[in-house]
């Protein structure tokens, strides 16, 4: 028999537009590694999903990502992350989806 178990998410997810430059720049391997740009896939009210095809040894489940920017267009949000999950998309490509906490209320309200 089938279970049908229902999302958990409460906020609405919005995708990144072709058009516009969205992406999420981080140090990883924390606190010295080397400097990622990757595309930003998603965006909700408290988390966000992005993509990578370099992998990235040890980002997993729990991971805590600090010194985190957004940019999306001309707006840069700063913060820290949790990773959630990486889920393999291909055979040299991740999804990673996090929560994200943003640094101060300047950054919560944009």
């Amino acid at each position: 028999m089938t279970t049908i178990t229902g999302c958990r998410r409460k906020q609405r997810r919005r995708t990144t537009s072709g058009s516009e430059s969205a992406c999420i720049e981080f140090k990883y391997p924390q606190p010295e590694g080397r400097q990622h740009q990757l595309a930003l896939v998603d965006v909700s009210i408290s988390g966000l999903s992005f993509s990578f095809e370099d992998q990235l040894p040890g980002l997993e489940s729990g991971t805590d990502l600090h010194d985190v920017l957004i940019r999306m267009g001309d707006c840069e949000i700063r913060g820290e992350l949790v990773v959630m999950h990486v889920t393999p998309q291909g055979p040299d490509s991740w999804l990673c989806g996090a929560l994200f906490y943003a640094a101060g209320d300047t950054d919560l309200l944009k």
